[in-house]
């Protein structure tokens, strides 16, 4: 539709609009899409021989900033029905992954296996600290060599060693891949719980800080919840969820650790039996610089502590090429990044 003319009537200004011809005195109405936001009051335009409809002029400049405004968040909003579509073959396969795991733990556990997560250093790369051993039910006796895991006597604690021996009687002596000799007991066969078809190194930090992970998480959903801007609240929860991950970190130590085996006094100094059970590979370095030992996970090594006045500090750290550091480095940081470049609140952003 044009605009015609500019007419002045007592007290008001009105557009004189061509439209579809309309009855005197009736209501008119939009005649296409470009005028369904248009507010209007139907008023005699002219002679009845030229029909058409007046507009209040303040009315029409209100329209069509608003008609603007619609248009600038409709075009910045997502298609929502094409969100759904495209996020409905990733739920699929996370509800069809969810269901074969489900359904493949729940066939083991009947079938007797079991788990365990390894907690102590005693079996070195077989099954280093924070392992998953999975364990399933055996039939005839364990022979020499095979790893299982038992009940010790006495203990009422869930041992995963190596079987060295088994006498005419059926009992079983174990011993830890890197102990110096063989367990002090002798086992039964009915303290076995199984041996182990499955060895995952790390797998089993990762089950344990699952739980935590998800604790953590769901918290730090429930505490942003009160927060109305949308990228206030993302970010919010981006940061949470970094420090989420880091606390569990330093609660699990599955990157950088040392335990100590044994120590004995030497002329030179003390020396150590030291372990990494750690990920990472590491150097033991001296608060001088001076590196003591390059270790991996769950081999053992024995470590030369200088005698001094006081006492010695030696620290682990990382051994790894400048390029892997950077990239940890680049991944303990990310979230900051993500921050700042992209969940910057701003004021000119529209409100949840």
């Amino acid at each position: 539709m044009d605009a015609q003319q500019l007419t002045l009537l007592p007290g008001r200004t009105v557009w004189t609009l061509r439209a579809e011809p309309v009855p005197a005195g009736g209501e008119a109405r939009p005649t296409g899409p470009a005028d369904r936001a248009l507010r209007y009051f139907a008023t005699p335009a002219g002679p009845e021989d030229e029909p058409g409809w007046s507009l209040h002029a303040d009315d029409l400049v209100a329209d069509l900033a608003d008609r603007a405004d619609l248009a600038d968040v409709e075009a910045a909003a997502p298609e929502p029905a094409a969100g759904r579509r495209a996020a409905r073959p990733a739920l699929v396969v996370v509800i069809v992954a969810a269901l074969v795991i489900c359904a493949t733990i729940a066939g083991g556990l009947l079938a007797g296996c079991r788990w365990f997560v390894v907690e102590t250093p005693s079996m070195g790369t077989a099954a280093p600290v924070g392992a998953l051993v999975v364990t399933a039910p055996i039939s005839a006796e364990p022979r020499r060599g095979d790893v299982i895991a038992f009940i010790a006597p006495g203990v009422r604690r869930v041992y995963t060693h190596r079987v060295v021996a088994v006498d005419a009687a059926g009992g079983i002596r174990t011993k830890g891949d890197v102990n110096a000799v063989a367990d002090p007991w002798t086992i039964q066969r009915s303290a076995v719980l199984g041996r182990a078809v499955v060895l995952l190194p790390g797998a089993g930090f990762a089950l344990r800080a699952l739980p935590l992970l998800l604790l953590g998480g769901l918290l730090v959903l429930l505490l942003t919840l009160p927060i109305r801007r949308r990228d206030v609240r993302a970010a919010a929860r981006v940061v949470g969820w970094h420090l989420v991950g880091t606390a569990v970190l330093l609660r699990l130590q599955p990157l950088v650790h040392v335990v100590v085996i044994a120590s004995e006094a030497a002329a030179d100094g003390v020396r150590a039996s030291v372990v990494s059970t750690g990920l990472l590979p590491i150097r033991l370095v001296t608060a001088s610089g001076d590196v003591l030992a390059r270790l991996v996970d769950g081999v053992p090594a024995t470590v030369a502590l200088p005698t001094t006045a006081g006492s010695t500090r030696v620290t682990a750290v990382p051994d790894l090429p400048p390029g892997a550091q950077l990239l940890l480095i680049g991944l303990a940081v990310l979230p900051s990044i993500v921050v700042l470049l992209v969940g910057l609140p701003r004021r000119d952003r529209v409100e949840a």
